[in-house]
């Protein structure tokens, strides 16, 4: 059986968890948007935080065959990957709280 979105974005929340990543969040926006079917946000605590969970992630596409549409650059304080149906945003704490995405992506959460 292939996996769907919802499995990968579970995944994905799963890895952000297991890296000690804060406040980390899975959001359901089937009918709510047309950018994704599923949102995975996480707060990272420090650069060298964020670095290692950047790395975990590219290797966890890579071993799934998930080629972000997508990627950071250049990015200061909130990274994103766009994986077509759906994203991965970490963001330190400020950054978080200032843009509140939680708001945007409505309330819809299904897992943290």
């Amino acid at each position: 059986m292939e996996k769907c979105a919802g499995d990968f974005s579970q995944e994905v929340l799963n890895l952000l968890i297991e890296n000690k990543c804060l406040d980390c969040t899975l959001f359901d926006m089937h009918n709510r948007n047309r950018f994704a079917d599923y949102a995975v946000l996480g707060t990272y605590t420090s650069r060298s935080h964020l670095n290692g969970v950047s790395r975990c992630l590219e290797e966890w596409m890579h071993q799934n065959g998930i080629t972000p549409m997508s990627r950071p650059m250049n990015a200061d304080k909130w990274f994103y990957w766009d994986c077509g149906s759906f994203v991965i945003s970490l963001m330190d704490k400020e950054s978080r709280s200032f843009y509140n995405l939680e708001d945007l992506y409505g309330k819809t959460e299904i897992g943290n």
